[in-house]
């Protein structure tokens, strides 16, 4: 059974801004959820959050290249920092981003998107447990490409009540 997306539920959203061309501008950005949640607020919902979709945005257009290239890679981590989940978005030869046009990182693997850890988004989505880290980085490879500014926003869902 696929998680519920409630009327009103919530979305997280991480983004970078435009970089330079190489390993040495690559950075993220981190999102903890709730990290001290049930030791601050003692009893909480028994409904169980999922990562339901993931979709990504630029601000100017990507043409992706043969050898330099850059990698959105969208990654979760658990409390003890061991990586549960990855997919990655690699602008290669042939991909390709249009400014303003969401790519959807939760579909079926095909193209510029992978999944190196873990499971895809599709289907049940990512279960979070309280304390999980998720990662949006930039991964160059060789000397890279500049990269516009841009956004993940992920979509939460829930199981249970």
């Amino acid at each position: 059974m696929a998680p519920a997306y409630k009327h009103g539920g919530h979305r997280i959203a991480l983004g970078l801004q435009a970089l330079g061309a190489g390993t040495s501008a690559d950075t993220s950005e981190l999102f903890v959820y709730d990290g001290e949640a049930a030791s601050i607020l003692g009893t909480y919902d028994a409904s169980v959050e999922v990562i339901q979709s993931a979709v990504l945005a630029f601000d100017a257009t990507v043409t992706g290249a043969a050898t330099n290239y850059f990698s959105v890679v969208l990654a979760q981590y658990s409390s003890a920092g061991v990586l549960k989940n990855e997919v990655e978005y690699s602008f290669q030869s042939g991909v390709n981003a249009t400014a303003f046009v969401s790519i959807d990182l939760s579909g079926p693997v095909a193209g510029g998107l992978t999944n190196p850890t873990g499971v895809p988004i599709q289907g049940d989505g990512w279960l979070i447990a309280e304390g999980d880290v998720f990662q949006v980085k930039r991964l160059s490879t060789g000397t890279g490409l500049a990269s516009p500014g841009f956004g993940v926003t992920l979509k939460i869902g829930s199981y249970g009540s």
